[in-house]
């Protein structure tokens, strides 16, 4: 499934997103990754905490994402499977592309808070360099409208 231009707007300036998994127990686990880039029907994700989600993935290959539109209240769940990129080539490409995306959002915080005057104590150049990529495959997206409805959206 192409992810519909209205969510890729929607998460255009958003670098972190937060994604569900569970274990061969069914137990639930929800932890903010960086988005890094929506390309065609994947969402790419980092992981520098590698941790419960990584081992979920590891046995459950299965995801949910969720984020808000607060302008119009509604949400968005978007669910698929996951691949664990941990090296080779296709990591390589994406650790390259990954540090420039650190720099990008360590710029725009630095630029926030030279605007509003918010001090931040860490920046994201002060993440691990040790990381995994998360590719998730979109298969399911719901936009749960302001009344608390379930559409299936297409692009």
């Amino acid at each position: 499934m192409i992810i519909p231009d209205k969510i890729i707007s929607l998460l255009r300036n958003r670098y972190y997103l937060s994604i569900a998994t569970a274990d061969k127990k069914c137990e639930p686990h929800a932890a903010p990754k960086i988005l890094y880039k929506i390309e065609g029907e994947y969402f790419y994700l980092a992981d520098h905490a590698i941790a419960r989600t990584v081992d979920n993935l590891r046995v459950n290959p299965r995801a949910s994402m969720a984020f808000m539109d607060v302008e119009n209240l509604e949400g968005y769940r978007m669910s698929g499977s996951a691949e664990l990129i941990e090296s080779g080539a296709a990591f390589d490409t994406l650790l390259k592309g990954f540090e420039k995306k650190l720099i990008q959002i360590s710029a725009d915080r630095v630029i926030e808070g030279m605007k509003t005057g918010k001090r931040h104590k860490h920046f994201e150049l002060e993440i691990s360099n040790r990381v995994i990529f998360l590719k998730i495959k979109i298969e399911d997206i719901v936009r749960i409208g302001s009344q608390g409805d379930l559409f299936s959206e297409k692009p």
